[in-house]
């Protein structure tokens, strides 16, 4: 019976010191959350960068468009537009410009305008010097003494009109192509194969193929770079 009765009394004290400490744990969880709840929430400063959780998603690809050219000749673009709209392929005609080769300008400076250019080139053409009338563009009013393909050619005759006393001087006046492309529609694409190709190129042989942003599309970006 006694060691019964002191079994029991030891249980019964580690039982309290098991209390005891849980009660001390309880309360100091208590005071930490009271402190939390006190203090509030970190504050993020205004210019602090936030990083986004989800990654921005990138722009589409601008579409593609199937390019067949290039013609110096409208005429031949058309005829091959004809033929792929024939073959239910929808096409359309695009044109851009190129840098040409560049044209030299003799040219005397006239300050009076027109009246005075006209009257200079009646007295040039009585000395049998050719002389013309420059109607438009940048030099328009002002008296040409011919247009030469190599500087070389403008820069000679140039000389020969200072030893004749006429002042004259050299302008480079920078030309500009157009070309033609026929342009497949994206939609269409699938139904451009090399087979259709080999067929194309018997009767323009100057076909060339390039995939590149469609020309609408290419004109909606430029529309959004400019605003």
């Amino acid at each position: 019976m006694k060691s019964i009765f002191l079994c029991l009394l030891l249980l019964n004290i580690l039982y309290g010191l098991w209390q005891l400490q849980d009660r001390s744990a309880e309360r100091a969880l208590r005071e930490v959350a009271d402190q939390t709840l006190e203090e509030g929430l970190p504050v993020v400063p205004a210019d602090a960068e936030v990083i986004p959780l989800v990654p921005p998603v990138r722009g589409a690809a601008a579409p593609l468009c199937i390019n067949f050219g290039t013609f110096s000749r409208e005429v031949r673009a058309e005829q091959l537009l004809q033929r792929l709209l024939a073959l239910g392929i929808q096409s359309s005609v695009i044109e851009r410009e190129i840098p040409g080769e560049p044209d030299f300008w003799v040219v005397m400076d006239i300050g009076g305008g027109r009246r005075e250019a006209l009257a200079q080139i009646t007295i040039l053409q009585d000395r049998d010097v050719e002389s013309y009338l420059i109607t438009e563009g940048p030099l328009a009013d002002n008296v040409s003494f011919g247009i030469f393909e190599s500087e070389e050619e403008a820069a000679s005759r140039q000389a020969e009109l200072g030893n004749e006393g006429y002042p004259a001087r050299v302008q480079r006046v920078n030309q500009t192509n157009i070309e033609y492309l026929v342009q497949v529609a994206q939609e269409a694409r699938r139904l451009v194969d090399q087979a259709l190709l080999t067929r194309l190129q018997v009767d323009f042989p100057e076909l060339q193929q390039q995939y590149q942003v469609c020309a609408e599309n290419k004109e909606a970006q430029q529309d959004q770079s400019s605003s």
